[in-house]
Parts: C-alpha cells; sequence; structure tokens
C-alpha cells in the first residue's frame, strides 16, 4: 500500500513538474511573438508543439491592418513558396500510382528545351536542375508574374531563353522555375488542373475545407491581406 502511494505521489509530482515547466515554455513563447508583434516583426497565427503535445496556439496582431480586423483561428493565409511542399507531394503521389518517376527527364515533358535531356524530375524537386529561376527577371514592384494569373508561355519563355547556370546535380540553388515545371508536368501527366490535383490528392483526404486558390477572387471574409511592409504609418 505503502509503494502504491509513493508511486502516486512520485507520478503526481512528475505530472505537475512537466506541466509547470509546458506552462512556463508557453509563456516565454507567448511573451516572445507577442514583443516581435509590437514591433511588426510578427503577425499571424502560431501553433508550436513539441512531442505531439501543443504548447501554444495563439493568434496575433491583423488579419487587415487597415480595417483593424484581428486575426483569429479561422483566418486563412497567402502561403507563397510553401505551395512547393504541395506540389512535391503531388508528383510523389503521382510517382507511386505510375504516372510518372522522379527519373524522368525533363525532355519527356518539354523537349523543346535542348537542354532537357540533362535534367531530371528529382532535380527539380530538389532544387539541382540548374535552371535560370524566372524571378530574377521580376522587379519588387512588378507583381504581373508574380501575384496574377499569366499564360504559361510567357513562363516557359523566360526560363527556356536562358542556359543552365550549372550542370544538373553538381549544385544546390533555389529555383522557382522548377517548381512551376512540376505544376505542368502535373498537369500534363493527369489531364487536369494543378488546383483540382491539390484538391483531389491533398485537400479532400485529409479534409482541409479552408484551403482554397485564387485570394483575389475569393468572397471568403476569413482571408489575411498581405502586406510586404508593416509599420505604424505604412502600409504596403
Amino acid at each position: 500500500m505503502r509503494k502504491s502511494i509513493l508511486f502516486l505521489l512520485v507520478f503526481e509530482f512528475s505530472f505537475s513538474l512537466a506541466k509547470a515547466q509546458n506552462d512556463s515554455v508557453k509563456q516565454r513563447l507567448d511573451e516572445y511573438l507577442m514583443a516581435a508583434n509590437k514591433i511588426n516583426k510578427f503577425n499571424g497565427n502560431a501553433l508550436i508543439a513539441q512531442k505531439g503535445q501543443i504548447l501554444l496556439e495563439k493568434s496575433y496582431g491583423y488579419k487587415n491592418f487597415n480595417a483593424h480586423a484581428l486575426s483569429d483561428s479561422n483566418t486563412i493565409f497567402q502561403i507563397g513558396s510553401i505551395t512547393k511542399q504541395f506540389t512535391a507531394t503531388v508528383i510523389l503521389k503521382l510517382q507511386e500510382e505510375g504516372k510518372l518517376s522522379v527519373h524522368d527527364k525533363l525532355s519527356t515533358y518539354f523537349p523543346q528545351f535542348t537542354r532537357a535531356n540533362e535534367i531530371t524530375l528529382e532535380n527539380l524537386l530538389t532544387h539541382t536542375s540548374g535552371l535560370y529561376d524566372y524571378v530574377r527577371d521580376i522587379d519588387e514592384e512588378d507583381s504581373a508574374v508574380t501575384c496574377h494569373p499569366v499564360d504559361k508561355q510567357l513562363l516557359l519563355d523566360l526560363v527556356f531563353k536562358h542556359d543552365l547556370d550549372f550542370k544538373p546535380g553538381t549544385q544546390f540553388r533555389y529555383c522557382n522555375s522548377g517548381y512551376y515545371l512540376l505544376g505542368l508536368i502535373i498537369e500534363k501527366v493527369t489531364g487536369k488542373s494543378y488546383e483540382q490535383n491539390v484538391r483531389d490528392i491533398i485537400f479532400m483526404p485529409l479534409q482541409m475545407d479552408h484551403s482554397l486558390f485564387d485570394f483575389k477572387h475569393s468572397a471568403d471574409t476569413n482571408i489575411a491581406t498581405g502586406y510586404q511592409t508593416l509599420k505604424d504609418s505604412i502600409q504596403t
């Protein structure tokens, strides 16, 4: 009986200590993000977990600064280049289904590029293709390509008019062009739009019901307004 009571006391003490430690970590994380938000260095939602246990889940700042609309757990943010993770997932899923292989040559899909036979889909996925990154031709003030739908051939021309920066597989260099091509390859292989593939393969099975495309034309009031600069007196 004494051993049982001792065990319960030790268990309760360990549980209380762990809870106190987690509470302390949560408080410090919260203080850090509040301080960052105060000086316009962080604005959005945070979910921080460790070993499957959520340490902090909280919203900070505004989803629309000018309207003073606060962010909350339902706020939808544009994820920009994090979309590449979704593209890679779809490619690997299509490989599982036998519809393509990461060892396929780029020439299988874009034979018009003179050096396409040197590049594999794996090179595109791992940023080791040596392709010219089309964003080099886009000024920060020019949102024609980055924020609006454009003719696909325009971007292909931007990429394929340049020679390779290096021999494929010999270097790593972050490249938006590679992932743009992967998106087009997904469409070629499936006969469906990139958007529909992401919905069918990722969104629907995982019940990601609040994920969407084309923010500019969405009527969802939960969408956050993106800013390049956020200061007390300047929002762009």
